[in-house]
């Protein structure tokens, strides 16, 4: 029943070797998780329980839950009835043997501040994952883990893989139910992503890499049909093993709204299942005609009407590509102006969406995007009022994925950086750094937002975690002040 995974398995850890974790947390309810390896096929029951303490004494709920091959033997099991604001420890156990102890935390209900983290790109066969073992080590008190996507890489290209024990299974690209549950096993056993899953609770959306590269809705740029059969039923397996592997809701959208009640709202966007329309290169016609998105209607709908009802101080928008508009030619010459798979790639309801900030007065609005494995800070300027900004974005690094580090001297990225602030298109980027991985720290406050870049290496075991850059973001300024 392993299958390809077996050699990574840690025997002490039988038959839950692939940890635990919990998810979308709210106030009252959380999601914990884990994965049984059972010695036989067929329906299996296993016990679970959470309590107020690491030694589980101070039990507050227990249960029994079922699961069979049908689930790939993972177990997700929603928890209501929680106090908001509070750490709980969990576990499971099976004929005999019980999981590793859990650490979990509800969302305070209505706080002064809140401390996330936020990540996304961990590529398995780019590097170590010594960004999680530095999460999960982190002393201060965690509300939360925000990742933005691309949790495991769908591809297999021998060129990609930078270090020789860290091939990833299968040995190909991932198309059928099987692959994917393969990949998605073997990254959980990594026990420096089970770790950071084993101390926080994480809230996940996708990018393109859980599915195809630069998918939409019908496609991905990263699908042959003559090779790989129908997009839709790719679509289904990646779809089931995802929401399988990650401790989320099973839902019918994944798009949804998180609160931190007054302080904050985070809206989490799909941008890749529920509406985006194929890619197309800024010299196409049709490229900025209002029905390409990036969305789709109904969740680009539900985004402007929720920014606009809510009375939550800060509007955080977790985002799986970049919202700004930015020149990348130093870098790339010749490259067009607009990246097609970010939000610039769909000018029509990218102006829809920005357009509404304004003439809504919606204000406090913070980006917090994925995918581009790099650091950025940009001041969104108002569609209206070109002088004055109307939002913020923070872009994210990667966990390992690689950047522009990767076969590149480091005086030339450094020149590559310096050519990017000085481009005459890129007057909003306030940081840019191409070259370091890690995950960025953001605590909310009513009158600001800190964010904390933090670059942790990824190709030795040996590692710190250093902060690189930091930012204050003033409530009602819209502005990104560099520290």
């Amino acid at each position: 029943m392993a299958g390809e995974t077996e050699s990574f398995f840690e025997k002490s850890l039988a038959p839950f070797y692939h940890g635990v974790a919990s998810g979308d947390p709210t106030s009252r309810e959380l999601v914990i998780w884990t994965r049984v390896t059972p010695e036989y096929e067929g329906e299996i029951e296993l016990s679970w329980k959470i309590a107020l303490d690491s030694l589980q004494k101070k039990i507050v709920q227990k249960g029994v839950i079922k699961t069979d091959h049908t689930r790939d033997y993972t177990v997700k099991q929603l928890v209501s009835g929680l106090q908001p604001g509070r750490y709980y420890w969990y576990s499971f156990a099976f004929n005999g043997k019980t999981s590793v102890v859990g650490r979990t935390k509800t969302l305070p209900e209505n706080p002064d501040s809140i401390r996330l983290v936020v990540i996304s790109c961990n590529a398995y066969e780019a590097g170590y994952f010594n960004a999680f073992q530095a999460i999960g080590d982190k002393k201060e008190k965690i509300d939360a883990v925000v990742h933005l996507g691309d949790y495991i890489y769908e591809g297999f290209s021998a060129r990609f893989i930078e270090l020789s024990d860290r091939i990833p299974l299968p040995k190909k690209e991932l198309v059928t139910l099987l692959d994917y549950r393969t990949r998605y096993a073997q990254y959980r056993l990594d026990a420096q992503l089970r770790y950071a899953h084993q101390r926080h609770p994480f809230i996940h959306i996708w990018d393109d890499h859980e599915i195809a590269n630069d998918a939409y809705q019908t496609g991905a740029q990263g699908h042959n049909p003559e090779e790989e059969g129908d997009f839709e039923e790719r679509k289904k397996h990646a779809r089931k093993a995802f929401y399988e592997w990650v401790a989320i809701k099973d839902q019918p959208a994944l798009f949804r709204k998180v609160s931190f009640g007054e302080l904050a709202e985070l809206f989490l966007l799909d941008g890749r299942l529920e509406g985006r329309t194929e890619q197309m290169a800024p010299t196409e016609r049709g490229f900025t005609s209002p029905e390409r998105r990036l969305l789709g209607q109904r969740q680009s709908e539900w985004l402007i009407d929720g920014l606009t009802k809510t009375k939550a101080t800060w509007k955080l928008i977790g985002n799986p590509v970049l919202f700004a508009e930015y020149n990348f030619s130093p870098v790339i010459p010749n490259i067009a102006t607009r990246k097609a798979d970010n939000w610039s790639g769909y000018p029509g309801e990218r102006n829809e969406v920005l357009s509404s900030f304004s003439l809504n007065s919606i204000r406090n609005i913070l980006f917090l995007s994925g995918d581009s494995h790099c650091s950025w800070a940009f001041e969104i300027p108002d569609p209206f009022h070109t002088t004055k900004p109307i939002a913020v974005e923070v872009g994210v690094p990667s966990i390992s994925s690689g950047n522009w580090d990767s076969g590149n001297p480091l005086e030339t990225v450094l020149r590559w950086e310096k050519e990017l602030y000085a481009h005459p298109e890129n007057q909003d980027l306030e940081y840019v750094n191409l070259r370091d991985h890690g995950y960025v720290e953001v605590v909310i406050f009513k009158d600001q937002v800190q964010c904390f870049w933090h670059y942790v290496n990824k190709d030795s075991h040996e590692y710190m975690d250093q902060v690189g850059k930091s930012c204050v973001i003033p409530q009602g300024a819209n502005q990104i002040i560099l520290k």
